[in-house]
This record gives C-alpha cells, structure tokens and sequence, in this order.
C-alpha cells in the first residue's frame, strides 16, 4: 500500500458534517466546516473537526437563548399592530385575557329579553317608548335609519318599490343590524325589550319572500345558512315573544294616516300576507315553534285600551312572573282556512273582552 493510498483511507475515517449543520451554523462555523472539506493531508483536520463541534454547540446555544428571550419578549410586550390606515392599535395579552373573561361572564348575564312582535302599525314602537319610561329596561327599535339610508339609498324604499330587485340586499342588511342589535346589552338593564328579532326575520319575511318569488331559491339558502350559522355559534336567546295582534285592515290605516314615505304605497295585500305567516310561526308553529313563550295581545283596540293592556301584563313581560298559557279546556279554536288547521291561542289575552276581565280582577285584588 503507497504512502498516497493510506493517506486517503484516513481522510475518510474523519467524521462528515452533515448538511443540517451547515445551514443551522452561523458564518464563522460556515468558514470552518469548509475548511475541512478543502486541508487535505495534515493534522490541521483533527483539530479543525473539534473546534467545529464545539463552536456548533455554542451556537445553538446562543440561539436558542436568544429565541427564548425574543419569546418572553412577545408575551410581556404589547402586541403593536400598525394598520396601512387609522390608528396605531395595541394589544396587551393580560388585556385580552381580561376582554375574554368580560365576554365568558356576559354570556351567562344576558338580561331578560322580550321580542315585541307584529305586523306593520300594530303598535311595536308604541309599546316600546311606555316601557322604556321603566327603570332597568332597555329598549332597541328597528333601526330604521339605517334602513332608509344605506350610503345614500333607501333600501326600504327600494324594497317597496320592486322587491324582487331588492329583498335578498335587504333582507341580509336587516340581518346584520337586528345581529348588532342582540350582541347589545344594557349593564344597568335587567330587562331588554327589542323590536322584532332575528328569528323574526327568518320565519316570517325570509319564508314570505320566498314563497312569493321575490326570493330566489338560492338567495334562500343563502340567508338560511347565515342565520343558521348565526344562531350555532352566539346566543340569540330570547325569554319571550309579545305579538300584538291585529288585523290587517286595521294597521294600513294606521300606516295611511303617520304617513311614512317609503309605507306610501304598501298595499293591504301586503299586509295580509305578513299578518298570514305571523299567524302560522306564532300561532300555529310553522315552519317550528317559536323559540320562546308567546303572550298575544290584541292591538286592534284605541291606544287607550292597548296602553291598559300593557299594563295588565306588565309582570309577564318584564319577567317577574311566568306566562301561563291556556288549560285545552279554556283555549279557543278557530279554523283557519289559509292553513287547514285549528288555530290555538297561546294565551287568552287576545280578545278586549278577557282583557277587561282580567283588568276588573286586577282591580278587585288591589282594592
């Protein structure tokens, strides 16, 4: 074997680097892993080898030190975050742990809420401002404003106008504004009164556009799955409906003499179709059962009448007692033709007469 054979064998008997180790090292160990490769023959190699495993240690090392401050460095820092426009936003982690705790605690303190219900001008915004003269009660009307006036178009006008152009933008406006609307709670409020709710306008406005053609099947599905999506996900909870009651010949009287313009050319046609599906998901379940008690009062009355009413019920309705529906022997059925089935009432309050009953009794129990 030559001196030139012998050498060889000795040169691979020296460790490899591997190529891990290349990237991972800094530009000094870089420098020495290729001298090993190019010092052929001398004894430079051995010593170039140990200095390379030691110098490798020593940056991993110091690399991971440096990782471990940069890492408490992040989570004792707030995290700053700078948006291309607006403000400088910052966000502390004991901050946000505290905004999680906050919204834990609110979800299990939302107030009692009411869903006052009924078709246009049966006297919902009525309702609302005598109760809102109540102390611990917070009340939410339909935000007509935003409605009528969405980057300078009145969506409402425009639904009016020509619905098929227009119900599925309406409709998903009004259910990102009635969202808005069951996300707000009143801290210094027990009692929370909102005018119509989100349930309202999945079961009765969604099923009538559909069902009238204003709707595409598709734009259905659509608005469908959002609410469904919704109501998976947040709480959409309500303790219990108030559905003023009244005819639809009644109401566009009303709507004839406040004088809305948008509701100026609502015909009575409208509203008999609305009156007929807040009949079927109130009355009757269809297409499900309300998602909370329903208390009926009948809204056909002077506003002196319906004022008493309200006050007859006041308890239900800010729930400091329990509705108490009707016994099978007490409630009254009537046939509706539209559906081809017995209507139910829910509670026996939507007749002036039991009203007045009820009224005389409270009376006679305070005397």
């Amino acid at each position: 074997m030559t001196s030139e054979t012998k050498h060889e064998k000795e040169n691979l008997s020296q460790p490899a680097v591997a190529p891990d180790a290349l990237k991972s090292s800094n530009h000094k160990g870089q420098s020495m892993i290729m001298s090993t490769y190019n010092t052929a023959g001398n004894n430079h190699e051995l010593s170039t080898s140990s200095m390379l495993g030691q110098t490798l240690d020593e940056d991993l090392h110091v690399n991971e030190k440096r990782n471990h401050e940069n890492f408490e460095k992040i989570h004792a820092s707030p995290k700053v975050f700078e948006p291309r426009y607006g403000k400088r936003l910052e966000f502390h982690p004991t901050k946000i742990q505290a905004l999680d705790q906050e919204a834990k605690e609110n979800s299990f303190s939302r107030p009692f809420t009411v869903s006052i219900e009924g078709n246009i001008g049966s006297g919902k915004s009525t309702f609302l401002k005598h109760f809102a003269a109540l102390p611990n009660v917070a009340t939410y009307q339909e935000p007509l404003g935003k409605w009528t006036d969405v980057g300078g178009y009145n969506l409402l006008g425009k639904l009016y106008e020509d619905p098929k152009r227009w119900s599925f933008l309406f409709q998903s406006y009004v259910q990102l504004t009635r969202l808005h609307i069951h996300l707000q709670n009143d801290a210094n409020s027990s009692v929370k009164l909102i005018e119509r709710s989100l349930h309202n306008n999945r079961y009765c406005f969604v099923e009538s556009g559909h069902d009238s053609g204003d709707l595409h099947s598709s734009e259905y599905d659509v608005l469908c799955e959002y609410f469904d999506f919704l109501k998976e996900n947040l709480d959409l909870g309500i303790d219990l409906i108030v559905y003023l009651q009244s005819t639809p010949e009644v109401v566009h009287q009303r709507m004839q003499k406040r004088g809305r313009s948008e509701e100026a050319g609502v015909p009575l046609a409208y509203l008999q179709k609305l009156h007929h599906y807040y009949e079927r998901w109130l009355i009757h379940g269809v297409p499900c059962q309300p998602p909370a008690p329903v208390l009926v009062i009948n809204a056909d009355p002077d506003l002196v009448t319906v004022t008493r009413n309200f006050n007859l019920h006041q308890s239900i309705i800010l729930g400091q007692e329990p509705l108490r529906c009707a016994s099978r022997s007490d409630e009254k059925e009537n046939l509706d033709p539209s559906l081809g089935k017995s209507k139910k009432n829910i509670s026996d309050t939507n007749s002036p007469q039991n009203d007045k009953k009820k009224l005389e009794q409270s009376l006679t129990e305070r005397s």
